[in-house]
This record gives C-alpha cells, sequence and structure tokens, in this order.
C-alpha cells in the first residue's frame, strides 16, 4: 500500500480509537489531550521538512499512531511466533526500549516512521496545493459524512457505557471525540483530504500538457513488460515437485516449444498460439499478453532474465523454483496501452518515488521543544486517558517544562 493510502488508513484507526475512549477521570484543562500530558500548545511547531512546519498535535498523533498499530500487531504475531514477544513488555505494552532494527531500539524506529509518514504527507499536501489541486464539493461532503458518522458511533459508545452520557450536547461529544482523538476537526479534515487530492494528483500526471505530467519514457525506469510460457515442474496448487520422469518430459516440451519459437518467421504470434495453449501460468487469463512489474516483484529468474532482452527479443530456457520459463520481453508502452489500470499504479509509485526524492533533499529535524519528551510516556499516558490501558499499568506522564 502507497504511503498516501496509509495516511487515511491511520486516520480511520484512531478515529475508531476515539470511539473507544472515555472519560478516565483525568480532568481536561486543554482542547487537546496530548497539551494536557506533555504541557505543549497543540500548534507549537516540534517538527520542519524544509520551510514546512508540523504542529505537536500532529506528531504525537502519528507517533501514538504507529505505536498503537506496532503495539497490536505485535502481540497478535506473538500468539504463533514467539519472537514477537521480545517487543513486547510482560503487561502486552510496547517495549520501547528493546533493540529492533541493528542499533535502533523500537522507540527510535517509531519516532523515524512518525517523521516519515509527516514528511511525506506534508509535501504532497504541498504538491497539490503549488498544482491547483483542490477538493471538490463532492469530496468535502464525503469527508464531513465519515466525521460525523465517527462522532455519531462516538456518542452511542459513551450512552451505552453510561446513559447520563445522553444528557451531552452535540457541542460537548464533539468536543471530547476531538480532545480524545488528540488533533481537532480541522486537522482531521486536512490529513482526509489527501486521499482525494491524490486521485486530482495521479489525473494531472496521467494528463499530456500539464504541469505534473510524466513523460512516457519516465515509466521505462520503473518497470518492465513481459509474457513467459510456463511449464511447470511442481504442483501449482501444492507447490510439490514433479517425480523424475515428470520433471524430464516437462523440459523436453519446453525444449521443443523454444525451437519452433528459435525457428518461427513470426515468433511473436506464434509465441502468442503456444502461450495459450501450454503455458500452465494461472494468470495467464487475466494477463493473456504479459505482465507489468517493477522490481523485485517475480521471481529472482525471471527477472534477471527480462533484464537482459531487449522489447521483442526471446530469452532461453529460464528455470525457476516454478519450473521452465520462456519469456517474451515486450514494449512496455504498448502494454500500459492494453492495461490503464496498470499505468495507474505505476502512476502511483511515481508520485512516491518523487516526494520520497524531494525529503531526501529537505533538512528533516524536530524542534528544541520535544527535548525533555519522553515519547514512551506521552503514548502510555494517553492510552490510559482514553481508556485503553490499565490506570494500575501507567508511568508518570511525560510533563514539558519549557
Amino acid at each position: 500500500m502507497k504511503k498516501i493510502f496509509s495516511i487515511l488508513l491511520a486516520l480511520t484507526m484512531l478515529l475508531c480509537t476515539a470511539c473507544g475512549g472515555t472519560d478516565s477521570g483525568k480532568e481536561e484543562t486543554a482542547a487537546n489531550i496530548y497539551t494536557d500530558i506533555t504541557g505543549i500548545a497543540n500548534d507549537t511547531t516540534v517538527m520542519t521538512v524544509g520551510e514546512i512546519e508540523i504542529s505537536a498535535d500532529l506528531f504525537f498523533y502519528w507517533v501514538n499512531t504507529i505505536a498503537r498499530d506496532a503495539e497490536l500487531t505485535f502481540r497478535q504475531y506473538s500468539m504463533y511466533y514467539p519472537q514477537y514477544a521480545t517487543l513486547l513488555n510482560t503487561d502486552g505494552s510496547l517495549n520501547w526500549n528493546v533493540t529492533y532494527s541493528q542499533t535502533m531500539t523500537l522507540g527510535d524506529v517509531v519516532r523515524l516512521q512518525a517523521m516519515e509518514k509527516l514528511a511525506y504527507f506534508v509535501i504532497a499536501e504541498s504538491m497539490a496545493k503549488t498544482n491547483g489541486v483542490e477538493l471538490s464539493d463532492e469530496d468535502r461532503a464525503a469527508i464531513n459524512k465519515t466525521i460525523d458518522e465517527n462522532l455519531a458511533a462516538y456518542k452511542e459508545n459513551l450512552i451505552s457505557e453510561d446513559a447520563v452520557n445522553a444528557d451531552l450536547s452535540d457541542e460537548e461529544i464533539e468536543a471530547k471525540y476531538f480532545y480524545n482523538l488528540g488533533i481537532d476537526r480541522t486537522q482531521v479534515e486536512r490529513m482526509m483530504s489527501l486521499t482525494y487530492l491524490n486521485e486530482d494528483i495521479i489525473d494531472l500526471m496521467m494528463t499530456e500538457g500539464s504541469s505534473l505530467y510524466v513523460e512516457d519514457k519516465a515509466y521505462d525506469d520503473l518497470a518492465f513488460y513481459a509474457d513467459h510460457i510456463l511449464i511447470a515442474t511442481v504442483d501449482l496448487t501444492t507447490g510439490m515437485s514433479l517425480t523424475a520422469d515428470e520433471v524430464q518430459k516437462k523440459l523436453e516440451l519446453a525444449e521443443s516449444i523454444l525451437a519452433s519459437l528459435q525457428a518461427s518467421d513470426d515468433m511473436e504470434t506464434l509465441f502468442a498460439s503456444l502461450a495459450d495453449f501450454h503455458s500452465e501460468d494461472t494468470g495467464r487469463t487475466a494477463y493473456p499478453t504479459g505482465y507489468i512489474f517493477t522490481e523485485g516483484t517475480m521471481v529472482t529468474e525471471f527477472e534477471d532474465a527480462v533484464k537482459s532482452l531487449q522489447p521483442g527479443e526471446l530469452s532461453g530456457l529460464v528455470k525457476s523454483t516454478y519450473g521452465y520459463h520462456i519469456i517474451l520481453r515486450r514494449d512496455l508502452q504498448e502494454g500500459l496501452k492494453a492495461y490503464p489500470a496498470e499505468k495507474k499504479a505505476l502512476t502511483e509509485t511515481y508520485l512516491t518515488t518523487l516526494i520520497n526524492t524531494i525529503i531526501a533533499n529537505s533538512n528533516v529535524a524536530t524542534g528544541d521543544a520535544l527535548t525533555d519528551i519522553d515519547l514512551s510516556e506521552v503514548y502510555t499516558e494517553y492510552m490510559v486517558r482514553t481508556g485503553q490501558r490499565d490506570t494500575a499499568k501507567s508511568s508518570t506522564p511525560a510533563v514539558s517544562d519549557k
């Protein structure tokens, strides 16, 4: 999944989190739960991406989103793979201090991923603004509908836990909801808008003459297009190897097909006919003229063979764990015309690469406001206050003295 969509996914997850949050007994003294926990005003700049400033509420929101997702994932995985239990404390909470990636702790990784998500978000947002990409009335209506549905679910949840909450006004419900969420309605709308703006950015990138148009030749650096005849040496349902005699017969068939193709005056036409008749690739029904793929998505032997060919060239026999392949590399531009959905997917990949390049060339840093903040303690206190963790397991809240 592209980063642009993971933003919406995380937002949806925490909208549901806010629905689950109830009064923890802590007095609310600010409009934002993170301000109450840390003492940092929600509009304080705590991170910059080049000249773009990022506020405290968005920063803490993303740190907690990633931490909560990691904690839930590791709990599930630890039920089947004991090694994941080392990433959790004995009470099932995230172990922020465990070494996770070489010399980085799990807490370091959470912080880094939050910064990466935020950098991607603000650069994509800036790109939309620079190129005149705006929300339609329909987009705004859809965003507000989603938020209102979550507010309604939150109210229903509060009432189910304590009937006295039925007396709360809509304004009180909304204030409580966004307090627990940690970002206000404007920030929610801002983040949700990006998934809609992304579609318009992609459209611009695919529209000749637009400010973001991607030339056809740029796709050649992103993907390959190739067809193949697969003569399988394994049972494609079970993955079990065929007998030696069966494999020998498969080899002889593959050699015979290859010889016919090499002797043909119209190799590409014959290839299509023989592939339709002989190929055992189960994906051929959906992709009858071959696959458009990016590097790292096919088995190594197949990819290496495709890279060694020019469009229109035929490979020899290529052996992989699946069997024998006879590969015909095709012209990518023809494939993109035949499969427009694949071109759109590649354009999304191009957008991700472009934004990541911009980020790599930008100065991404956090500010002094976070110097005395322990993010693990912020997260723990947040989980307690939103009713997702037992108060008895809470550590001392991280309060800034700034």
